[in-house]
């Protein structure tokens, strides 16, 4: 049963040496929040605590599971003290609904046992719709950064590369079958560029999807606030640290994407008049010290021509991934209308999204021309 701030608090901090426990105590009186007094303390130069940090992926809230373990909350936030392995527990939930853990001891072992088997209380979020991602949509919110987290549709890769030329289909598809990144690999760049129209969207989708099992999307709503503010960008970076997996295994350091769409303007060579720094910081988040260690990537499309690309952002070594997407030359979108059922032979090329409204104005025609009506007249490409 849930006590009173203070004879919980001093219930809880039974273990730590005096000073450090009339310091927390004092902080808590001024009603410093609860996620501060604890950093202040488990992280400061004189102690010798550790911290370890999980997400648990649940549908359940901590609240539900954790009642009658709680010690002391606040708003969002409950607190929890493991008393076999002498750590304090730290238990909110995030935006997705999902649960973050933040354990501290005097022992690394001790805060990670407390937190895994805290994690185990929580009944794992039942298995996923194959066709389905859950992807955070960052935006700037109350000045930290702060996202919504949404399923959205994905296509399956192996569906989807008939709408590709073959180079870019190359390209792609590198990509798309790599494994896990090995330890010590800092991630890196993906630069996607060509003209709208031509399926760049839609292959984010299916990276998000193919990826799924190690990797997590985060779609950044507004990038000029990303790149504008060092404490945003920073909060997507780093993000909830480990996540757990609730089929006994020990948890493991996930990978982020980043995904940025329609970057024109902090692309291209003369970029940094018009928008400052936002280049130089992007570069440093991909391969920089501000991204060494977080097994971050970050995504970048733009509609912009190679030629108009930054030469920095295409140094060689610092792409992970540069693909140039490109329409079907007039013989390949034959091709692929005909494998639609379509006969149409194009004069000039043609875009993923321009074959894509043929199939539509085809359909139409069908439709129109069964009800006895006319329908109307294509204009040969």
């Amino acid at each position: 049963m849930q006590q009173s701030m203070t004879t919980s608090w001093i219930d809880l901090i039974h273990v730590l040496p005096v000073e450090e426990r009339i310091k927390l105590l004092t902080q808590l009186q001024e009603s410093v929040p609860l996620t501060y007094a604890l950093r202040a303390l488990f992280r400061s130069e004189n102690n010798a605590w550790h911290s370890y940090s999980l997400t648990v992926k649940t549908d359940k809230k901590c609240k539900e599971v954790l009642a009658e373990r709680v010690i002391a909350s606040q708003p969002g936030q409950l607190l929890v003290m493991d008393d076999q392995f002498h750590t304090i527990l730290l238990v909110s939930d995030d935006y997705s609904g999902d649960v973050s853990i933040e354990a501290s001891s005097n022992e690394l072992p001790n805060a990670r046992t407390a937190a895994e088997r805290l994690a185990a209380l929580f009944p794992p979020r039942p298995a996923l719709d194959p066709d389905i991602v859950y992807t955070k949509f960052w935006s700037i919110g109350g000045g930290e950064g702060a996202y919504v987290g949404r399923d959205i549709k994905i296509p399956q890769w192996g569906g989807i590369t008939d709408n590709y030329p073959p180079p870019v289909l190359s390209g792609l598809d590198a990509l798309f079958t790599r494994g896990i990144p090995e330890k010590g690999d800092n991630g890196g760049l993906i630069l996607w560029h060509g003209p709208p129209g031509t399926g760049k969207t839609f292959a984010i989708r299916a990276l998000l999807g193919r990826w799924r099992e190690w990797c997590d999307g985060s779609y950044i709503v507004d990038p000029e606030a990303l790149l504008g503010r060092a404490n945003y960008m920073l909060r997507v970076a780093l993000g909830d640290g480990d996540q757990v997996d609730l089929s006994g295994q020990k948890p493991r350091v996930r990978w982020k994407l980043i995904v940025i769409e329609d970057a024109d303007e902090f692309l291209t060579a003369d970029a940094k008049e018009r928008t400052g720094q936002a280049v130089s910081r992007l570069l440093n988040l991909t391969d920089g010290l501000v991204g060494q260690g977080l097994n971050l990537m970050v995504l970048i499309t733009t509609n912009e021509p190679i030629e108009r690309i930054h030469p920095a952002v295409r140094r060689v070594g610092r792409c992970l991934a540069d693909v140039q997407f490109t329409p079907f030359d007039a013989p390949g979108a034959q091709a692929w209308l005909a494998n639609h059922g379509h006969i149409w032979v194009p004069r000039t090329p043609m875009t993923l999204a321009e074959m894509y409204s043929k199939l539509t104005a085809f359909s139409k025609i069908t439709v129109a021309t069964q009800s006895g009506k006319m329908g109307f007249n294509l204009e040969e490409n």
